[in-house]
């Protein structure tokens, strides 16, 4: 089945070498979701800055994006996620990956399950690396975003795909 079009391109997946046993710290990371539009964001982060967190899925659905977005982050320590995740440390483990949500650029709420590739540094292509799971945060602001790192999941995807990884 192909799945390619003029805007719809499938995305490498990495091949062992580069992505078992690489941590991917201080790599760039692309990262794509449909959650919150960019222009909704200072009005997320200013709803959770005052009140509670408490978010209607309902009042907030008018602003989530109908265009997929994406933004630049950068992969940091795991250990840096479970510093500030100090009551989920047990869901920082090796299967994840950490990345860095500062500024007003980055996931937000509705980009759970989103791709996060990288290029890779010998010819640049990009190569999916995980996809995103969660931030404690509103959008961009502070919290790191936790994500699943896919080289642990290699063969699985190769199986039930029917698609061979490369070594």
């Amino acid at each position: 089945m192909s799945v390619e079009a003029s805007n719809i391109l499938p995305v490498a997946l990495p091949s062992r070498s580069f992505a078992e046993g690489n941590s991917f710290e201080n790599y760039t990371a692309r990262i794509f979701g449909w959650g919150l539009r960019s222009s909704a964001r200072k009005e997320i982060i200013f709803f959770f800055s005052v009140q509670p967190i408490y978010f209607k899925i309902t009042t907030a659905s008018a602003i989530f994006s109908d265009i997929l977005q994406t933004a630049e982050s950068m992969v940091i320590n795991n250990t840096v996620c479970e510093d500030i995740y100090e009551l989920f440390v047990p869901y920082v483990t090796p299967l994840k990956l950490c990345l860095d949500n500062s500024g007003l650029s980055g996931a937000c709420i509705g980009d759970a399950g989103g791709p996060i590739v990288t290029p890779r540094p010998e010819d640049g292509k990009f190569v999916l690396i995980g996809t995103i799971s969660f931030s404690a945060g509103p959008c961009g602001y502070e919290m790191p975003v936790i994500a699943a790192r896919l080289s642990l999941y290699l063969d699985w995807i190769g199986f039930y795909a029917d698609v061979a990884i490369d070594d």
